[in-house]
């Protein structure tokens, strides 16, 4: 057999049947969510990395969000609070972690009165 005609064909096929689709993009804010334990604070919901797949053309591609109602403060900026799926009939195609966009610290009595407590006696925040 010819392997490179082969080849040049089975790529061409490809090419007419299949499409690169990119439905978010990282960086981009996929919602808001509220924080407790705080003054009414809430965290931008932030895709890690661009959320992109291969699937027929012709097909309609969905976004699943798995993410909480509600974080519990303290929240660092940077950490994984969900994922995103890209998903077409049922089967998903690509995955993103989300990650909270902003810090945000505990606003309550108890960690108030720590913070107190340590600069009273001038010990560093933490």
């Amino acid at each position: 057999p010819d392997w490179f005609n082969e080849a040049a064909r089975l790529m061409d096929m490809a090419f007419e049947r299949y499409e690169a689709v990119t439905m978010l993009t990282a960086g981009e804010i996929v919602a808001e969510i509220p924080v407790e334990h705080t003054d009414g604070a809430a965290v931008d919901a932030v895709l890690a990395s661009d959320l992109t797949g291969v699937m027929p053309k012709g097909t309609l591609p969905q976004v699943e969000l798995e993410l909480p109602d509600v974080l519990d403060a303290p929240v660092a900026a940077g950490q994984v609070i969900g994922k995103a799926r890209l998903t077409a009939n049922g089967v998903t195609i690509a995955e993103a972690d989300v990650l909270a966009g902003q810090d945000v610290s505990r606003d309550d009595f108890p960690a108030r009165w720590l913070m107190y407590w340590r600069n009273w006696l001038g010990t560093p925040h933490t």
